[in-house]
């Protein structure tokens, strides 16, 4: 069959009109994307009517066969994830993509265990006990911000996009406890990352384009990605 996982993903910056305007065309996008990689998969079209939804809400494909499926959309990009039919050795999967950005403290305290938070803040000084800060404030001296550098913004939404892909994974969305989900990330000699969960869940990521695109399985995977146009979709 192949590759048991592949990521599709198009880059679609925002143009003038209303954001929800925006939303419904990268959910059409998001619609071509995964029709192009079910007939390049499986010679079947992607059929939303073909949807439905399992525990937690969860979308599901009920068409011909079972493929795992998921999506994430934002601004300036679309990510889809596929896996082979389950009969194949196939996979439930997560997808999640974000653009590094400014962290408010509130969110670094709430979803990130304090090893992560060391490795976001790459040792800084003092940063971590700042960042627990008072019973309801937002931590000594950073009025509600995190100023991070580029690293650090960086190493955030790697974390932030592996949690996320594995709460989409499960279904469980953000009612699971996010700190319980830790990460520890090492950059191997060939320049990757060897990334280890505190959950039972396989990880890929990949950094394009200025994005973080992270995946989750429940199994052991081999991940193919591809890049596609808009134009190529229309």
């Amino acid at each position: 069959m192949g590759q048991a996982i592949r990521i599709y993903y198009a880059f679609c910056p925002q143009k003038a009109g209303t954001p929800g305007a925006y939303l419904t065309y990268q959910r059409k996008l998001a619609d071509k994307i995964l029709n192009h990689g079910f007939e390049n998969m499986f010679q079947i079209g992607f059929d939303r009517e073909k949807i439905s939804k399992g525990k937690n809400g969860k979308p599901y494909w009920a068409g011909e066969g079972e493929i795992g499926f998921n999506v994430s959309n934002t601004n300036g990009l679309v990510a889809c994830g596929i896996s082979v039919r389950k009969k194949y050795g196939g996979f439930e999967i997560g997808v999640d993509a974000e653009k590094p950005r400014k962290v408010r403290m509130p969110v670094l305290r709430k979803c990130c265990s304090p090893e992560e938070i060391s490795y976001i803040l790459n040792g800084q000084a003092g940063s971590i006990e700042e960042i627990r800060g008072t019973e309801g404030g937002d931590g000594v001296g950073f009025k509600g911000i995190v100023e991070l550098g580029e690293e650090g913004r960086q190493r955030f939404s790697q974390i932030w996009t592996l949690k996320e892909s594995y709460i989409k994974m499960t279904g469980e969305g953000l009612a699971f406890p996010l700190q319980q989900v830790n990460f520890r990330i090492g950059k191997k000699i060939d320049g990757g990352f060897n990334i280890t969960c505190s959950q039972p869940a396989f990880f890929a990521q990949r950094m394009v384009g200025g994005y973080w695109i992270s995946v989750c399985a429940n199994g052991q995977a081999e991940v193919v990605w591809k890049e596609l146009s808009v134009d190529s979709l229309s």
